[in-house]
């Protein structure tokens, strides 16, 4: 549901040529209605869908039917990229079972408030590195704008290397003002070497973006001589420059239909590739998301994202975004026979979702107007789930739009209905209804919606705007819940959908409040954890600095040239703490998969609040903690003895051969401690008598357990 008036516009078009509606997702039948009319273009649309010359999609089918446009593929789904004027035709073809797209309109997940000043970094203490491991040996796939790759962050603070192993620039076009016609990477240039990244420089876009720097340094930055070290300072970056709605600018107006939701997807299996050829693992952080869809556009989006994290140590982490205080659901009971909310919108256009099983009446009402009688539009819903016929007995079309314009009881609104199947969950009927009004601005208007039925249970989800209690126009207008506003694609099931906890004055660890909860679109409980991310300092793009300023918190200086850190929060920045944990849990298990990480998740993670059960869809299974989780994959958190809770009141350090603890000088009496090898046996034990002491060990990685104080991790080289 992106650039929603000039889609509907378009969807008002006849096409004369031949095509299969019903295999394709809204934004490939847009694309197709717009190549074929052209009237469309007369009329001023976007030149994304008008001038189209080739677009990147998924397609189910054979091999032998799309391997001449085929850009990469997980089985039987492929990327292509395709002429628009062919997608007709390619939808004829009776070995295609499916065409799916949608326009790529995601933003990067950051609140829109000021920098903050002067606040030691939450992450930082939050969540503590076992000492043992830094994310050697691992990949983080870091997809998001604005990256500056020559910030000393990315170096190693052992050897001062480059960590950034490649960058895809997907605005990069200094070979060839057209763009790329490798089939590999179809957008921009990819730079493969340490010199020609340091060359480049930073991403084409960072005059004007900044975030990647941020999230990078947050989830693998070494922190350099600052504190605001990320959580695996020595792993492995692959940065891609992704496209969101703030940086298509970059991108000519012959090239903007690559810009799909499908090029992300090229993005996460590229990394997962190159970490495959080098034989590591990859955790991928996506800080960016843009609405759900119910009926349909995300289920080969799904499909494939599945495919690509089916191997181990392929694990996809999103944001679950911004809009947690948002109230955009509105669930109804079977034993209710109707629920209802206003609808309010600052822009052009309501655009809501609904699942169902069974037959409802769909009524608007305009209560700006003060006449009672002739103000209601009822509309029957009445297809019935896994329907095989065009029309329903009410004259709705099924895989398609019907259309409603120009209602003369709503005050000349217009609605366009799609009815199809719910995309993930085929046992129920999925309706988007997308409400405009071109003689009157809706945010003067006061309209109504009500879902009503007897005995049938509905889901309303309110993808623009906000649903808001109207009792004093109705007494049962008191449907909408804070709740239902996560975003895709944390919202899938087959990604890691992160929210955030905040601490100092926002709360002692709770959920931010516009950190966005669940249900999802298709029943899911998300988020599936929740990390720090507020007030959080990390790495700041020294070309964006140069070009838009910004509030600073300390700078560097390298190599002659000066670097900044600023402070940010969101769940943009709670989403690498996540990536970059994961990363460590990698570096300690290859072999990890996403199933096994949600597995360490839900035994490990703390409760911040108590009195829920979990998971939920305000925390998922609750605050991640990086060295429970560690001992768990390791399998020694059962070791009697051995506390779960990380040491902070002494230090043991590895030394050549053994290991030092050292009290921090809080302790009046002696300490016992206790050694453990990874198979959980004692190895030895001792007495802290003065302020520290030397045990003698091996090479390998041990526990240390310190009195009561906690346990911590090393390894002895």
């Amino acid at each position: 549901m992106k650039k929603i008036l000039s889609l509907i516009m378009m969807i008002t078009a006849i096409c004369a040529n031949a095509q299969n509606y019903s295999k394709m997702s809204r934004y490939v039948r847009q694309l197709v209605i717009t190549q074929n009319n052209n009237a469309a273009q007369a009329k001023g649309l976007s030149p994304t869908l008008s001038e189209a010359k080739e677009v990147l999609v998924f397609a189910k089918a054979p091999e032998e039917a799309v391997s001449q446009y085929c850009v990469a593929h997980q089985g039987d789904i492929h990327i292509i990229k395709i002429p628009v004027n062919m997608l007709a035709s390619l939808s004829e073809d009776e070995r295609v079972e499916r065409i799916e797209t949608s326009e790529n309109n995601y933003q990067a997940n950051l609140d829109s408030a000021a920098s903050c000043i002067n606040v030691k970094p939450l992450w930082q203490g939050a969540s503590p590195l076992p000492q043992a491991y830094n994310g050697k040996g691992t990949i983080v796939g870091m997809v998001d704008i604005g990256f500056d790759f020559t910030h000393p962050t990315f170096r190693s603070a052992t050897d001062d290397h480059l960590r950034i192993v490649r960058a895809w620039d997907m605005f990069d076009y200094s070979v060839s003002n057209k763009y790329n016609k490798n089939a590999q990477f179809p957008m921009g240039r990819l730079y493969t070497t340490t010199e020609g990244i340091l060359e480049k420089g930073a991403t084409t876009d960072s005059k004007t973006e900044w975030h990647g720097t941020h999230t990078g340094g947050i989830a693998a930055g070494s922190g350099y001589d600052t504190p605001y070290q990320g959580m695996a300072p020595e792993a492995d970056i692959y940065a891609v420059s992704s496209i969101v709605a703030s940086n298509q600018n970059y991108l000519s107006e012959e090239i903007k239909s690559l810009n799909t939701s499908t090029l992300t997807m090229l993005a996460y299996q590229r990394i997962f590739e190159y970490a495959d050829s080098v034989g590591k693992p990859a955790v991928i952080n996506y800080s960016i998301s843009g609405p759900q869809d119910m009926t349909n556009e995300d289920q080969l989006t799904n499909d494939y994202i599945s495919e690509l994290t089916s191997n181990p140590g392929h694990i996809l982490v999103a944001s679950i975004g911004n809009d947690g205080d948002k109230r955009r659901y509105m669930p109804k009971s079977a034993e209710t026979e109707r629920v209802g909310a206003i609808m309010s919108t600052t822009g052009d256009y309501f655009v809501l979702s609904l699942s169902t099983q069974g037959t409802l009446t769909l009524r608007i009402t305009d209560y700006s107007r003060t006449e009672a009688e002739g103000r209601v539009k009822d509309i029957t819903l009445d297809f019935k789930p896994k329907n095989k016929k065009p029309y329903s007995t009410s004259g709705l079309k099924w895989e398609d739009f019907t259309e409603f314009n120009n209602i003369k009881e709503l005050d000349s609104m217009s609605i366009k209905l799609y009815s199809g199947p719910e995309g993930l969950n085929p046992e129920r009927v999925g309706y988007d209804v997308i409400m405009y009004n071109y003689e009157h601005e809706l945010k003067s208007k006061k309209y109504a919606l009500e879902v009503i039925g007897e005995g049938v249970s509905a889901e309303v989800f309110c993808q623009s705007g906000e649903l808001k209690s109207g009792t004093t126009y109705s007494p049962t207008l008191l449907g909408a819940e804070v709740a239902g506003n996560c975003n895709s694609p944390a919202s899938l099931p087959s990604v890691i959908g992160v929210g955030m906890t905040a601490y100092w004055e926002l709360g002692n660890g709770r959920r931010w409040n516009r950190s966005s909860i669940g249900p999802t679109m298709h029943g899911l409980t998300k988020p599936d954890v929740m990390a720090p991310g507020y007030k959080v300092t990390s790495a700041y793009n020294s070309v964006y600095y140069a070009n838009k300023g910004g509030d600073i918190k300390r700078t560097s200086t390298y190599n002659g040239k000066q670097y900044q850190w600023n402070m940010q929060w969101g769940t943009s920045m709670s989403t690498p703490i996540v990536s970059g944990i994961i990363a460590l849990w990698l570096q300690a298990d290859p072999t990890l998969t996403r199933e096994r990480v949600m597995d360490v998740i839900k035994h490990t993670s703390r409760h911040p609040d108590e009195t829920l059960t979990y998971p939920n869809n305000e925390y998922g299974y609750g605050e991640i903690d990086a060295y429970k989780g560690l001992l768990y994959i390791l399998g020694i958190d059962h070791i009697e003895g051995l506390q779960a809770e990380h040491l902070t009141e002494a230090v043991a350090r590895p030394v050549s051969g053994g290991v030092t603890v050292t009290l921090n000088g809080n302790s009046t009496t002696a300490l016992p401690c206790r050694i453990y090898d990874t198979a959980g046996r004692l190895i030895g034990q001792f007495t802290i008598t003065d302020d520290n002491a030397f045990y003698p060990l091996k090479s390998g990685v041990y526990a240390v357990q310190v009195g009561r104080l906690g346990s911590t991790l090393v390894r002895v080289e």
